[in-house]
């Protein structure tokens, strides 16, 4: 059994690319709310910078729903430095 919990954990792990595929700016015209470039953006998402217990600094994306009664945060590992 513990095989195929390591393989289905294998198939989650995520190892960021570095440098990062993408860019995290803040938007004067949105007030300086942060965002993607490389993303289109909507009202509902808001991209947050987060820091970790090791004071590593990870971005999130939160994708708000009205009709949510939970969030669900997932990350496979702690990331290095943005």
């Amino acid at each position: 059994m513990g095989g195929v919990t390591s393989s289905i954990a294998a198939k989650f792990a995520f190892f960021p690319p570095n440098p990062p595929s993408y860019r995290v700016e803040a938007d004067e015209s949105c007030g300086g709310r942060l965002c993607i470039p490389e993303v289109p953006r909507r009202d509902n998402v808001d991209v947050l910078r987060l820091r970790t217990s090791r004071s590593n600094e990870v971005v999130a994306v939160h994708i708000k729903h009205p009709k949510a009664s939970a969030t669900l945060l997932y990350t496979p590992m702690e990331m290095p430095p943005i």
